[in-house]
């Protein structure tokens, strides 16, 4: 789908970079172009920019090697979806995705005339700033900057995607697929398409989050309990550190019966081997085994 595009590798007989390598951040790519024109918050290039910077700066490894996180992966992966599909990107995820899952105010450039669009707040000279100078339109880094959207249409695409059953907008092929751990990152974190799966402080869920200009958003939600959370915020805070707390008293308050259901002692009839289970406050169920028990897959 892009002839063009042709990455000088690291080291010599390096594979072809594949799609999934792209969507799951182990192409090998930087995360950003760098120079006067991508510094910082700006993120306006075109495709040809694009690729040359990468033909002129090569790759960083090989692919498929190691996790390094690349909003400039996802510029060439939206302008391969726009070669295969024969369309614009922005046309493209407003036609397959924003109308299909009722994202209403969910758009890209055009909506930073809306007057409801709130402004963004930056730290100088210990205060808060306005910030004036932003470059909306990102061009050919689009699909990893340009979105903007509400904390309620966040919840209902992280609702559409993860919560049983899925929406009839989304196959369960395609589910499955975004959300299979398809490379590791170590420390129990791996990464499906797009998402990232993570057990950091002992709940699993899959979570994204990411800042541009001076905005910062993050989705994170527990399948295992059916809890989650959308956040967004118009200034330099970190999202991240709500997460854990907000997402344990979400599950502490969640509707627990299908997790109570299995709670309780199991012995077999003539004795021997006792199981119990366990639901702690946290909404995660535990085991513990008295005797021997013989594990297979």
């Amino acid at each position: 789908y892009l002839p063009e595009f042709q990455p000088r590798y690291a080291h010599p007989g390096g594979r072809p970079v594949t799609v999934r390598d792209i969507a799951t951040h182990s192409a090998g790519f930087t995360r950003d172009m760098t120079g006067a024109k991508a510094s910082g918050k700006f993120h306006s290039y075109t495709l040809d920019e694009l690729l040359a910077w990468q033909r002129d700066t090569g790759m960083t490894v090989l692919p498929g090697l190691q996790y390094k996180y690349s909003n400039f992966g996802y510029g060439v992966l939206g302008a391969a979806l726009e070669r295969a599909a024969g369309g614009a990107y922005r046309t493209l995820l407003r036609h397959c995705v924003l109308e299909p899952l009722g994202l209403s105010a969910t758009g890209f450039a055009e909506l930073r005339s809306h007057p409801d669009l709130a402004t963004g707040y930056h730290r100088k000279d210990d205060a808060l700033t306005p910030g004036t100078d932003f470059v909306w339109d990102c061009g050919a880094q689009a699909p990893a900057s340009e979105l903007i959207s509400t904390v309620e249409d966040m919840a209902r695409f992280a609702h559409a995607l993860l919560c049983e059953p899925p929406t009839p907008a989304i196959p369960d092929a395609v589910r499955t697929l975004l959300f299979t751990p398809h490379f590791s990152i170590g420390d129990g974190s791996a990464m499906g398409l797009g998402w990232h799966y993570q057990w950091g402080g002992g709940i699993p869920r899959w979570a994204h989050g990411g800042s541009v200009n001076d905005y910062r958003s993050l989705i994170a939600v527990r399948p295992d309990v059916g809890v989650g959370l959308a956040l967004a915020a118009n200034g330099e805070a970190d999202l991240g550190k709500l997460e854990l707390p907000l997402l344990r008293l979400l599950a502490s308050e969640a509707d627990g019966r299908e997790q109570d259901a299995v709670v309780g002692d199991y012995e077999p009839a003539n004795g021997g081997t006792k199981v119990m289970i366990r639901r702690n406050p946290d909404a995660v169920l535990t085991i513990e085994v008295r005797g021997a028990i013989r594990m297979v897959p």
